[in-house]
């Protein structure tokens, strides 16, 4: 078997979705404020990335039999200014929060006199002109507060080289921020360590962000409960934190706890296709960050962040391109994890990005969303590769119900489990239920649906290295006689956790396996075990996998495969099942 040359990348490297119901259509609330750039102190970004590659999400990819390292290189550039040509075919309308003005024509990026001028908000430049869409709407760097709908009147009137672009303008970061952020005022000292103030128009806080950090902000019940750094409180239209600085001093976020109708979404996409949304900032809106009802939607390096619920989501869209974008800490409900009723579901839950048939996800960095990160649901003909998932809850990436759908060359890990992530009012089982999705699984396929005939079949997972997930590879068969059916399972890597305090009594598996299989094969990958309790293989029923030149080791098991419910070592495996024949039990460098 070769060896695989990304072992070297790994050793510098990092150590249920389904939609909820019937989309309620409601017409468009604009509420739209804007904040002008503020200077703030560089961020430190992770030295993952380097110099942005210009990519074609287009060109044929690489015959899936390939053997070709995980890329890091096409990730979300974090040092590239954003910033989109005016259209040479049609309109260009330009937003400029702090000089613009909405009496003007928005035709010009700058004024020109006698209302000749940029718009100062986007809405406006969405809606100005109801007969003529402009074909881009470019941004001047600053802060919008804001959600808007682009309308299905203007279905057809856009294709694939007459694309409708919403993109910066090119002097800075442009932030389009659905939360209640500006709903907040008059912050000052409580007491030593509290700050408090006053939420406006009788709104619902539903969770705290500052400096893109989320996981340091906790509800509490009483005044009496604050007592941490980061414990906060809504009392009435007060709001009681307990930090040692100035919050508005900071890149601050509060969200709003509210319902789930469509004009709740960030940018709720109707029927209309070949839209473009480029180099922006989506935070923060109290449910859907971004809705698609149409196809051909392109979502290229922007950073989608802390919404309520999903990321992204899709109604019957299809041809979706998402491309080297970080997509983080969405399903801002489900934090800390098991609030809002998470504690007691069983799935269901949205999603960091959830992602259509014939669609490509390339280049992304998805990362602590509260459910799965990257979903692909009911789906045909779809490519995710090249991206880095990391942390997510339940599960890294998840197929459900998909046909011939490409799983490759992604970095897929977990970096451990942390108590204060469990929202702490949950009931003792179901603590335990919320620490164990902490430490996700890594590449799932399944039919979910007690009820429904399972559908997945012809898929492909090739290529992606595995660290430290509960279970590298896997498949939920909720569905009668769900299994892996015509599966190409090669080339991956896994690495079963070393430790885990909060799971100590937890089995960790490299392949979770076998029920109703049929014309599958498991080949040339490589599992590496590590704490006593991780498993290798289980394979729970005999027949329609074919296992072979396979490498396995475990330094800390000596029974590390089971096959239907009984462990054996690697010998008494390969006897058993009469699989694995060519396949080595040996440390791997």
């Amino acid at each position: 078997m070769k060896k695989i040359f990304i072992i070297l990348l790994c050793s510098f490297l990092f150590a249920g979705c389904k939609m909820e119901g019937p989309i309620i259509i409601e017409p468009p609330v604009i509420v739209e404020t804007h904040t002008p750039p503020v200077v703030e102190p560089p961020v430190v970004e992770p030295p993952i990335i380097e110099p942005p590659i210009i990519d074609n999400p287009i060109t044929p990819p690489p015959s899936i039999d390939e053997e070709i390292p995980y890329n890091s290189t096409i990730h979300y550039p974090y040092n590239e200014t954003f910033a989109v040509e005016p259209a040479t075919i049609g309109y260009t309308y330009y937003v400029d929060g702090t000089n613009g003005d909405d009496v003007n024509d928005g035709k010009s990026p700058n004024y020109l006199g006698n209302g000749k001028g940029a718009f100062k908000t986007i809405g406006r430049a969405l809606y100005r002109y109801t007969s003529n869409p402009p074909n881009r709407v470019l941004i001047k760097a600053g802060k919008y507060y804001t959600k808007f709908w682009l309308p299905s009147t203007w279905k057809n009137k856009f294709n694939e080289n007459n694309r409708f672009i919403l993109g910066p303008y090119g002097n800075g970061e442009v932030i389009i921020d659905g939360s209640i952020t500006n709903k907040i005022s008059n912050w000052e000292k409580y007491s030593i360590s509290i700050y408090k103030c006053i939420v406006s128009d009788g709104l619902k806080v539903g969770s705290i962000i500052i400096d893109d950090d989320f996981k340091t902000f906790h509800p509490v019940k009483s005044l009496v409960e604050l007592r941490n750094k980061g414990d906060w409180l809504q009392e009435g239209n007060t709001l009681y934190l307990y930090i040692e600085f100035d919050p508005s001093t900071r890149d601050l976020i509060v969200t709003q706890n509210d319902g789930d109708s469509s004009a709740r979404y960030g940018i709720y996409i109707e029927d209309l296709d070949y839209v473009t949304l480029y180099g922006l900032t989506l935070r923060g809106s109290p449910a859907i960050g971004i809705y698609n009802g149409g196809s051909f939607l392109r979502i290229e390096k922007c950073k989608i962040a802390f919404h309520a619920r999903a990321g992204l989501a899709n109604g019957s869209a299809s041809g979706l391109e998402v491309i080297r974008n970080k997509i983080y800490g969405n399903i801002m409900r489900n934090y800390p994890r098991g609030n809002n009723g998470y504690a007691v579901a069983g799935g269901l839950w949205a999603v960091g990005i959830q992602i259509p048939g014939n669609s490509i996800v390339r280049g992304n960095i998805v990362h602590e969303n509260g459910g799965e990160g990257i979903s692909i649901l009911n789906s045909t003909g779809s490519i995710i590769e090249d991206n880095l998932s990391y942390d997510n809850f339940s599960v890294n990436i998840y197929a459900d119900r998909t046909v011939n759908t490409i799983i490759r060359r992604n970095f897929v890990y977990c970096s451990g489990t942390n108590e204060k992530d469990v929202y702490p009012y949950v009931l003792t089982y179901q603590f335990d239920n919320m620490r164990k999705r902490l430490r996700a699984e890594g590449i799932a396929t399944g039919d979910e649906g007690s009820t429904l005939q399972p559908v997945s079949t012809d898929n492909k997972i090739s290529s992606n290295i595995i660290k430290y997930c509960r279970s590298g590879l896997s498949h939920y068969a909720q569905s009668p006689s769900s299994g892996l059916k015509n599966t190409t399972i090669s080339n991956n890597r896994i690495y079963l956790p070393l430790t885990d305090p909060l799971l100590e009594g937890t089995k960790f598996y490299g392949m979770k396996y076998g029920a109703n299989d049929n014309n599958t094969t498991v080949n040339n990958n490589i599992v590496i075990g590590g704490h006593k309790n991780t498993i290798l293989i289980d394979w729970r029923t005999s027949g329609g996998i074919t296992w072979n030149d396979n490498t396995y080791w475990h330094p800390n098991n000596s029974k590390p495969f089971i096959y239907k419910g009984t462990k054996y070592n690697f010998i008494e495996w390969k006897n058993i099942t009469n699989e694995d024949i060519n396949s080595k039990f040996e440390e791997v460098e």
